[in-house]
Order: structure tokens, then C-alpha cells, then sequence
């Protein structure tokens, strides 16, 4: 879910699914990342399941079987499967969950809609996406 950052601390306020390559960070492949000026930036890395408060403060628990890195196939097609149903946020990677949070601030502090994004990083990379779905959960 993505907005304009009308703080402009930011082009965009929001949550997104981090697909970048494994040399990035240690278990950023699979994580959460925040931008949302305003509000705490919590973390939720690989195998992480963050619940976040009503009052901000974050709880972090290991995923039981979450994604490793052996399970990220190099130089091939890996399946991302993203669920945002409410105010839980599940990603797959390879049918693997990989990390989720939840998150129960006041509904005037979530990000409640928007619009989904592919983002690129460096501007010399290539990046490959196909059979992309899209299914409305109610």
C-alpha cells in the first residue's frame, strides 16, 4: 500500500515487501520495510512476525520454518505471494512465509489503501516480473 508523502520526507509513505538480492543486508530478502513519516519505522526482517501496538510499540516473534536464504533460487524464477487482507500482511517467497506483521494503531495512523508498486533501487538493474495477479480479498 502506497501514498503520496505529503511530508515529502519521502515520494511515497509505505509498506512494501522487499524482494532485493541477498547481498543487501542480513535478512532483508523476504522482510518488511516502513515509510510512514509520522509514525515509528519498525523493522520486520526475514522471519520476523512484528505485531505492532495500538500504542507503536513493536513485538517480535521468530517464525517457526520462516524462508532461509538456501530456499531463494539464484539465477532462476522464485513465486512472491503477498496477502494484505486488513491490518495483516503476510509474504511468501516460494511457499515459504518469509515474514508478516499485524498491525493495530488507530485506523486513522494505518495505511489503509493505495497503490501497488515495483520498485527498482539501482538504475543499471534488471529485474524480471511475470504472471502477475491481482485478487481482491473481502
Amino acid at each position: 500500500r502506497a501514498i503520496v508523502d505529503k511530508t515529502r520526507k519521502r515520494d511515497f509513505q509505505s509498506y512494501h515487501a522487499d524482494l532485493g538480492h541477498l547481498g543487501i543486508g542480513k535478512n532483508v530478502m523476504g522482510a518488511w520495510d516502513f515509510h510512514t513519516p509520522g509514525r515509528k519505522e519498525h523493522r520486520c526482517f526475514r522471519g520476523d512476525r512484528l505485531v505492532i501496538g495500538e500504542d507503536d510499540k513493536p513485538t517480535i516473534t521468530s517464525i517457526e520454518d520462516a524462508l532461509s536464504a538456501d530456499d531463494i533460487k539464484k539465477g532462476d524464477w522464485n513465486s512472491v505471494h503477498i496477502i494484505a487482507k486488513g491490518n495483516n500482511f503476510k509474504l511468501y517467497i516460494n511457499s515459504k512465509l518469509s515474514s508478516e506483521f499485524t498491525e493495530h494503531l488507530p485506523r486513522a495512523k494505518r495505511l489503509k489503501n493505495g497503490m501497488i508498486q515495483l520498485q527498482l533501487h539501482d538504475p543499471g538493474m534488471i529485474v524480471y516480473f511475470k504472471d502477475l495477479k491481482l485478487k481482491v480479498l473481502k
